[in-house]
This record gives structure tokens, C-alpha cells and sequence, in this order.
């Protein structure tokens, strides 16, 4: 039986159809060949690149003047994406009783400096001007606030040590912090200069110059012909920018030949200057830190070359701690502050400030990385804080204190964490000896079984101390102090 729905060659119907065919298909060939399909296409091209550009910075950000003074600042430009001329920069929109010096200029690399200059009638308050940047066809702009009132004056913190020891043709470096004094605005800049070094040395300040509050690198550089010198006293300078006095320090210079130059003098160990105050081991990179506390530095040893790699500049170091991965070395001090250290780099990556507890200032003996990311430490000082455990978040710089029970009260004086960063281990130095594990993962503090006098020697084992136990006639022995306090099931109980 014959199909009534077949299409004849040559009808009507199989001409559309066949037309409808030959339309896709050849639709779909230009869109092929389009889309770079086949062996003749062509690959995307990449992105223009970001064209260059740059961004005005005013330093300090907020500079700050009294009424009938004058003050300056710096005016400098970042570049961005190869950006590589010169800018013109021009100062508007100042406020009436406020002007500036110059009012346009050029700068490319070095930053140039602006001088404010306050009517005596201007009134207190905040105020705000433009710096406006032509570079071609490019522009940038920034506004700066301008604080006008009442200066505080400005310290020059003296660290702990104020020698500087170096050798024979070679550079020391030591940080050297500021800090607001007084009430009033310190939103103004330090620059640093040095009077009285013996002649051929040198010293330069990196960055100078700086913000209240800011910190500087001195870097003193003794010629290779120098004679040895001992107590050379020279001057450390700091010049505000607005009308306030100068602050000064007086620091102790002592030049030393390079070791193994005096006769019968020993090379078979590493001289380094000062007795360190702690120790630290990279095993990842071979090499050992050491805080060498009078000489504001930390020492960099490779145990491969048994030569110093570099010392590193730090106010006051004091205890050195390996961050749980490695990949830091944190270092404690006296001023309140913590420093990390790049075991890679061998640079200081972050600095904080610490802020005070209960008003109260105090030091980072020994800072102790836990598991959580925080940070344990006995704050330093018998007087201050006495004991009491400090936990360290450094994500939002906050700080604080567990309290210890009252059989342990003002005789804390050693605190030392375990190797996985779950316990943390606080111990008396008096007789009878009383030592307290803290857990950190449930917040509570577990007692120890009984010592005579106990003194944390390490962090064996996770989950355990190694203690030394006193007797009289200084013998001692070593004990395991379990962090789960399962051997001591009468005592284990939280408080």
C-alpha cells in the first residue's frame, strides 16, 4: 500500500525541505568558522593589559598644625602598572587662615615637602585641602585633612641596652621606637639625625621620616680601617615637623675587630657579642635564631656553614617561639611588642603593638603559638600581672588573661606550651612547687600532682612536659607530667 505522506522528487514539499536542510547546514558551517572551529580558526587574543596610572599620598595622612605655626608634610605618588613620568601636582581648596607652601610643584621619585602655615585667629577643628595630579593625559587626586589645635609632644623610647656594637668595615642595625607624650594632636612627622659619631663612621635612618608612634631602623657603619673604640657616646636626634621640641638620645658606640683578629683569640666558635637570651632551631632551613637582648638584634646561625647568615634588628628581643608550621619565628620583648620573623626570607613580616591589659603595660617574655592560632604568654615583670596565663589572639591584636588558681598566686614564673599547641603548662619557682596545665582547647586548667620545686625543661612529647624535680643538695630528676592528667585521676578535676 502506497504511503499518502511520501514527498516526490521534484514536488513542491521535497523542495522546501530540502532547502530548510541546506540552510542549517551551512548556518552551521559560519558559525564553526566563526568560533575559530577547524584547522583555519584563530585563538582569542588576551586582555589588553591595565594601562598605568598613579594615586597621590600625603604623609602623614592627617597632618596637624597649631593656631599661628607652621608644619609640614609630604606629598609623593604611587605608580601603578609601569607608570614611570613625573607628576604635577597643585594644592587647592585651602580653608581661610590656612596656606601652603609651595602651592605647585613636580615630583617623580623623592617626595616633596609642603609647609601649612596657621593663622593666629584660625579657629580648632578639622580642615581640608586637594593635591591634584596631572601626568599627560593622566590624573589623580587626594584629599587631606588638616587637624588644627593644641601638639602633643613626643618620646624617644630608650631601649633597655643603648650600646651599639660594630666591627671593623661592617653595619649594625637597631630599632629605635616613638610614642605621643602628652595631650593634644601628634598626627605630625620625626626626622632623624645623629651628632657627635667619631670620624669615618656613619649612620643613616630607614624610613626618615617617620610618624609619631612610627619606629625607625639606625644603621651605624664603622670603616674597615677603624680603630677599636669603647664608649663613644654619640647622639640620636628627632626633629618634628611642626612646633614642638626635639627629642634626643644618647646611645654608647663601641667598635670591634672582626673575630679571630686578636692573637690567640679562639675561631672555633661563632662569637656573637652577647649571650642570648633564647634559642630557637628551623630544622626545614637549618639554621638557628638566637635574640641577642643587649644588642637589640636577632641572630641568624646556619648550622650547615656554622656562619652568621644576618642579624636581624629588634627592640629588646627577648624569647623566640617556631609558629606551628615553621613558617615564622615569633619574637617576645620588653616594650609590649611581637615581631614575626620569615624563616624563609629572614625579614620582619608583622609587628604588633600590644594593647595594655587593665591599663596596665607589661613585656612578652616568651611568646608560645598554640593550635587555635593564638598565641600564650606569662606577662613579664614580677610586679605586673603576677600570676596570671595571657592569651594572644593576633588576628585582632586582643589580649586576655586566665586566671590562675590562688594556690599558684604571685609565684608564677615559668610558662611553657606543648609541641602540639593544645596545652600550655604554668609552673611555680618556690617551694612547695605548684605546676597547673591549661588546656586550651576546653578552656580549662587541670592541678598537677605535687612538686618540691618544679622548673619546665621542654615540651617532650605531645601531651607531655619535661620537668626537673629539686631536691636539696640540687639533685634532681626528670619527670613526665601528663597534659591529659590521666595518671592522676583524684586530681584531675576541672576549676
Amino acid at each position: 500500500m502506497a504511503n499518502v505522506n511520501a514527498k516526490h522528487y521534484g514536488s513542491p514539499e521535497w523542495w522546501i525541505e530540502s532547502g530548510l536542510s541546506l540552510c542549517v547546514i551551512l548556518c552551521l558551517g559560519l558559525t564553526l568558522a566563526g568560533c575559530g572551529g577547524g584547522s583555519g580558526g584563530q585563538t582569542g587574543q588576551p586582555p589588553p593589559p591595565p594601562s598605568p596610572s598613579f594615586s597621590v599620598v600625603s604623609t602623614p595622612s592627617t597632618p596637624a598644625i597649631a593656631p599661628g605655626t607652621s608644619s609640614t608634610f609630604q606629598v609623593s605618588i604611587t605608580p601603578r602598572n609601569g607608570f614611570s613620568g613625573a607628576v604635577a601636582i597643585t594644592v587647592s581648596g585651602l580653608p581661610s587662615g590656612l596656606s601652603a607652601t609651595p602651592l605647585s610643584f613636580s615630583v617623580l621619585n623623592a617626595p616633596q615637602t609642603v609647609t601649612l602655615t596657621a593663622a593666629s585667629t584660625i579657629a580648632t577643628g578639622n580642615y581640608s585641602l586637594s593635591l591634584n595630579g596631572t601626568s599627560g593625559s593622566l590624573t589623580g587626586s587626594a584629599t587631606v585633612n588638616v587637624g588644627v589645635g593644641a601638639l602633643s609632644n613626643f618620646l624617644i623610647i630608650q631601649p633597655l641596652i643603648t650600646q651599639i656594637v660594630t666591627r671593623y668595615g661592617s653595619t649594625t642595625q637597631t630599632q629605635l621606637q616613638t610614642e605621643p607624650w602628652g595631650p593634644g594632636i601628634s598626627s605630625y612627622l620625626l626626622n632623624f639625625s645623629v651628632m657627635g659619631l667619631p670620624s669615618g663612621v656613619t649612620a643613616s635612618f630607614s624610613p626618615n621620616p617617620i610618624p609619631v608612634g612610627g619606629t625607625t631602623t639606625l644603621s651605624v657603619t664603622a670603616p674597615a680601617g677603624s680603630q677599636w673604640m669603647q664608649g663613644a657616646l654619640f647622639t640620636v636626634v628627632a626633629t618634628p615637623s611642626v612646633s614642638v621640641p626635639t627629642n634626643s638620645l644618647t646611645l654608647d658606640l663601641v667598635i670591634a675587630p672582626p673575630p679571630g683578629s686578636i692573637p690567640d683569640n679562639k675561631t672555633s666558635y661563632l662569637r656573637t657579642d652577647d649571650t642570648p637570651r633564647s634559642i630557637v632551631y628551623d630544622a626545614a632551613h637549618q639554621q638557628i635564631f638566637s635574640s641577642d637582648y643587649f644588642l637589640n638584634r636577632v641572630d641568624v646561625v646556619s648550622t650547615s656553614t656554622r656562619q652568621l647568615v644576618k642579624s636581624i634588628p629588634v627592640l629588646s628581643p627577648s624569647g623566640l617561639a617556631l609558629t606551628i608550621d615553621g613558617s615564622e619565628v615569633l619574637v617576645g620583648s620588653d616594650s609590649q611588642q611581637v615581631q614575626a620573623i620569615s624563616t624563609s626570607s629572614l625579614q620582619v613580616v608583622q609587628s604588633w603593638k600590644l594593647r595594655p591589659i587593665s591599663g596596665t603595660s607589661y613585656g612578652i617574655q616568651t611568646p608560645y603559638p598554640l593550635s587555635d592560632g593564638t598565641v600564650a604568654f606569662r606577662p613579664s615583670g614580677y610586679s605586673v600581672l603576677p600570676g596570671d596565663l595571657a592569651i594572644w589572639n593576633p588576628a585582632n591584636n586582643s589580649t586576655s588573661l586566665v586566671s590562675m588558681p590562688s594556690n599558684l598566686g604571685n609565684i608564677a614564673c615559668f610558662v611553657t606550651a606543648g609541641v602540639q599547641g593544645t596545652t600550655v603548662l604554668v609552673a611555680s619557682c618556690s617551694e612547695p612547687g605548684v605546676a597547673l596545665v591549661y588546656d586550651n582547647v576546653h578552656k580549662n586548667v587541670f592541678r598537677s600532682p605535687p612538686f618540691s620545686r618544679v622548673h619546665p625543661q621542654c615540651r617532650s612529647q605531645p601531651g607531655r612536659f619535661a620537668v626537673h624535680h629539686f631536691r636539696r643538695h640540687l639533685r634532681r630528676r626528670t619527670l613526665q607530667l601528663s597534659a591529659a592528667i590521666d595518671q592522676y585521676p583524684n586530681s584531675s578535676r576541672p576549676l
